[in-house]
């Protein structure tokens, strides 16, 4: 990690202080492995996400449903390392339709704007599409809203194995994504 000292001949001595805490902590970053990084169960996490990757390697699609932080994290990951690979918003349906068959694309949808949620589902095809549901709590309206319309379109879908296109990460014992994680 790159850090960058300043200038502080000019500092206060509250200043300083603060300055020597904050030079301190980066030296620290500098020689020491990011926090997040060497957390107790890291190892499980990585064996976790390497057998979903290989579940879910057929879906060409991934619409995720969460607000707040559960979507600005991959929204900000999607605009910095593939902008490119946005998902058509608005416009011609059938342009749209088109334009999704093309490579893997993920969707996010963050609200709950109807148009766009329609354009979404309307765009998609049910059969190659994996609904990616987050919320830490398993309690948040806006995305359990979006939940309950995803599932209703995958059931009418594909009755028999709509479940199978959803994942949900949620808390581990609580709320009511929780239980339908649980029954389903």
């Amino acid at each position: 990690m790159k850090v960058t000292y300043y200038n502080t001949n000019h500092f206060s001595k509250n200043e300083n202080t603060l300055k020597d805490a904050l030079t301190s902590f980066c030296k620290r970053l500098e020689e020491e492995a990011l926090p997040f990084s060497t957390l107790d169960f890291t190892n499980e996490l990585i064996v976790s996400v390497e057998k979903m990757n290989s579940e879910i390697q057929h879906f060409n699609h991934m619409l995720l449903l969460g607000v707040g932080g559960s979507a600005l994290g991959p929204q900000a990951l999607q605009q910095s390392f593939a902008p490119q690979d946005r998902h058509p918003i608005y416009g011609d349906s059938e342009n749209n339709s088109k334009k999704t068959n093309d490579k893997k694309q993920l969707w996010i949808a963050d609200n709950v704007d109807t148009h766009f949620f329609s354009e979404c589902l309307t765009a998609l095809p049910p059969e190659e599409t994996l609904v990616l549901v987050i919320s830490k709590s398993g309690a948040t309206l806006e995305t359990i809203a979006q939940y309950f319309i995803c599932k209703e379109w995958m059931q009418n879908k594909l009755p028999e194995s709509w479940h199978e296109h959803f994942c949900v990460i949620t808390d581990q014992n609580n709320g009511f994504l929780r239980s339908e994680v649980q029954q389903y």
